[in-house]
């Protein structure tokens, strides 16, 4: 599952109780009724604030973005006679749809960088709780992989992660090292995260039903981040000018791409 792929579950508040607006904007603007690609809606009344919303699920956020998306219900509602007041993002939101979006008003309402998959875990990796429910020796088979995953946070460029939010101090590689050094920092990341992924598909086959969530989080997180780490490694690899760095980096990648398809490495000789 590509970060791009991960469903999005935006609401918009309209200032109407009139129910049947939300849900006309809604049938307007979802696929299935030759609306936006990639979306689905509903229109729901929303006594407790007197207010109707239109709640959304994007999943695919490149081709249809949040501010397309906010824009268009946006119009409809000023046709019937409304305004929107406010938006949400419900659950976790990956980095690059934020960024995407990030010049327009999206009158977000409780948003905070602790929404932002790769950001939580970032804080993952500082903080291991060990659920009750599960054996000890299997949390503790994650924390290697945390402590790893955490060294490699930790060379991040400041503009992959917010620290000021909770994320990790310090996580700034010096530019002094040269691109190599970036690139080998996002791989390591990258690596860390899937191994937390390919760990986490083992954890979920346990039985443990109170904990199913938290881990399916996790599992989202650490694919959203071993894969926001390939694409800054893919970035970097023009730049690198050792050939013998370009063939281990492109290895990695590949070995990466395998455990997060969790299909078996194939190697040419």
């Amino acid at each position: 599952m590509g970060v791009r792929k991960l469903l999005i579950a935006f609401n918009i508040y309209l200032n109407t109780r009139d129910g049947s607006v939300a849900r006309e904007i809604a049938k307007a603007i979802r696929s299935s009724s030759g609306g936006l690609q990639h979306v689905k809606a509903i229109g729901v009344e929303m006594k407790s604030r007197d207010l109707t919303q239109v709640s959304i699920n994007i999943t695919d956020f490149e081709e249809t973005p949040l501010h397309r998306v906010f824009d268009t219900v946006k119009r409809e509602a000023e046709r019937r006679g409304c305004a929107v007041v406010g938006s949400e993002i419900i659950g976790l939101v990956p980095r690059k749809a934020i960024e995407i979006s990030s010049e327009y008003d999206l009158q977000l309402e409780n948003f905070s960088p602790a929404r932002v998959l790769e950001n939580r875990l970032a804080a993952v990796t500082g903080i291991l709780l060990q659920p009750p429910d599960l054996p000890a020796e299997s949390v503790a088979s994650l924390r290697p992989l945390v402590d790893t995953l955490r060294e490699a946070v930790q060379g991040f460029p400041v503009q992959a992660m917010d620290a000021s939010h909770g994320a990790l101090p310090g996580s700034q590689i010096d530019i002094r090292h040269g691109p190599e050094a970036a690139a080998e920092s996002y791989l390591g990341a990258a690596f860390a995260a899937a191994e937390i992924y390919e760990r986490v598909v083992q954890l979920e086959a346990m039985p443990a039903t109170s904990m199913l969530l938290d881990w399916q989080v996790l599992k989202q997180a650490a694919v959203a981040a071993a894969r926001g780490a390939l694409e800054s490694v893919g970035a970097l690899l023009p730049s690198l000018r050792d050939a013998s760095t370009v063939s281990r980096i492109k290895t990695g990648t590949a070995e990466i791409e395998a455990k997060l398809s969790g299909k078996p490495i194939t190697t040419v000789n």
